[in-house]
């Protein structure tokens, strides 16, 4: 969608989505190259929250912490984040690269059981079955379904 044919309140949420995801994106690819676009995109993200928040007298992520929360959260999720694309060509770009960086091997994690939950790192993701490999912190390793992992970013 074209950003002209939004309100401004539609137009700032989408930015602060837009912000949250590159603040993920450059914590989850390991490239130095990417992780440098992605901080040179949160920064001109931030200065255009800002600018908008304050011309138009609206709320942001950066002035109240309940709404900085609910974006962190609608775009981190619970377990495998939210990831949201600008269109089709966005989406057929970036939606393999983000699940296989998001599970990338020797990352840290944390595996959550239904009363407990305990670290490891990923050895392996298994795309067809959405499976991940983890090593566990007590030496022992088991294949997981992606639900049942965050990542520790």
């Amino acid at each position: 969608m074209k950003n002209r044919n939004l309100s401004i309140p539609e137009f700032l949420e989408n930015l602060q989505k837009e912000y949250f995801l590159a603040v993920l994106r450059s914590k989850i690819y390991p490239s130095i190259k990417k992780k440098n676009y992605y901080k040179k995109l949160i920064g001109y993200k931030e200065e255009k929250i800002l600018n908008i928040s304050k011309k138009y007298h609206l709320p942001c992520i950066f002035d109240e912490k309940g709404i900085f929360n609910k974006y962190k959260i609608m775009i981190f999720g619970e377990t495998f984040p939210n990831f949201f694309y600008k269109g089709d060509q966005e989406k057929n770009d970036l939606e393999l690269s983000d699940e296989i960086n998001y599970y990338l091997k020797d990352s840290n994690v944390r595996v959550v059981h239904e009363d407990s939950s305990e670290l490891g790192v990923i050895l392996r993701y298994n795309l067809l079955d959405k499976s991940v490999k983890v090593k566990l912190n007590d030496g022992g390793w088991d294949w997981f379904d992606r639900n049942k992992i965050n990542r520790i970013l």
